[in-house]
């Protein structure tokens, strides 16, 4: 398949928090992902990137 998306060691952080650790994420052409987080912030953190 074709990669459309691919992240890899994605790391960002606020002050002495890190919201992200070494997010690793590769999307194909023509597949559906969901992205499961306990808070709804730590999705759109993600995703904003």
């Amino acid at each position: 398949m074709t990669t459309v998306l691919k992240v890899e060691n994605l790391s960002k952080g606020f002050f002495r928090n890190k919201a992200l650790d070494h997010l690793n994420l590769e999307i194909e052409k023509g597949k559906v992902y969901g992205i499961l987080a306990l808070m709804e912030a730590e999705k759109l953190l993600s995703l904003k990137f």
